[in-house]
């Protein structure tokens, strides 16, 4: 049972992050393109 204690906040704490993370980058992702849409078509030309 002492396992299953230490075990289990590490699982839920790098559940957390990864969704912390996640929702972070979409939402850098989306609020760039929103404010600067130049640099994207600028990325979209050069390639």
């Amino acid at each position: 049972e002492i396992m299953k204690i230490k075990k289990e906040p590490k699982i839920l704490a790098l559940i957390i992050l990864i969704i912390l993370l996640v929702g972070f980058g979409y939402a850098f992702l989306v609020s760039g393109s929103e404010l600067w849409p130049d640099e994207s078509t600028k990325f979209s030309t050069r390639s």
